[in-house]
């Protein structure tokens, strides 16, 4: 199924915030712009390979976003990468390419004869002290957590950048123990914020008004 330009231009709009959801990961490890940049271009090489009757669309795009990001990573000399986790990546993403039927694998595959060749030659460096984490796609649970972490992502980004007051986003926030928070009644946020309980509740609806529009937001709250 071939996408319309309007259509490649609707998903990329309501993708960009996977970018920034996986350049947040990284941004510890080289310039967030860079990262950035190599997020778009995944996610602009991965729509482009998207084919909608196989499934919504940011659970295909972030592994393409993610792959884009890594391999900049990889080809920044200042990061070293362990070996033996890049291959561990790999064989997730080529366990993927059995369910979507397209290479995930970044153009750096490496074999695993190198990589035990540059484990040996590390002389028991600690790997783990990298700070880069590639998860399994194969654990059921992994699954859902990134699942349930890119949708809480999601869900901040939308109401980070939308046209909310201040007094909305918090409401809304707190109102539903959203980005970490704990879920508070109309009287206790009242009380927080020195408004009355009716004032909050007004606020909470001009608030809900405006994210309707958002369809998972929507499906969040209600």
């Amino acid at each position: 199924m071939v996408l319309s330009k309007s259509e490649e231009e609707k998903i990329i709009e309501e993708n960009l915030w996977l970018v920034d959801f996986v350049a947040k990961k990284y941004r510890h490890l080289a310039d967030y712009n860079d990262l950035v940049s190599a997020g778009h271009f995944g996610l602009v090489r991965g729509l482009r390979k998207y084919d909608p009757s196989r499934g919504k669309a940011s659970t295909y795009l972030v592994h393409w976003v993610r792959a884009s990001i890594l391999e900049c990573l990889y080809e920044n000399r200042n990061v070293h990468v362990p070996w033996n986790k890049i291959n561990d990546y790999i064989n997730n993403r080529k366990s993927e390419d059995n369910v979507y039927g397209e290479s995930l694998v970044p153009k750096w595959e490496i074999s695993l004869d190198h990589s035990n060749k540059s484990q040996e030659n590390n002389d028991g460096d600690d790997m783990g002290s990298d700070n880069i984490e590639f998860q399994s796609s194969l654990s059921s649970d992994s699954v859902n957590k990134v699942k349930e972490d890119e949708t809480a992502a999601h869900v901040s980004f939308v109401i980070d950048n939308s046209n909310l007051t201040d007094i909305e986003r918090y409401v809304i926030v707190h109102r539903f123990g959203l980005k970490g928070e704990e879920d508070k009644t109309l009287y206790e946020i009242a009380n927080i914020k020195g408004y009355t309980a009716m004032g909050i509740q007004k606020a909470e609806k001009r608030g809900l008004k405006k994210l309707s529009k958002n369809k998972l937001i929507r499906e969040i709250l209600e």
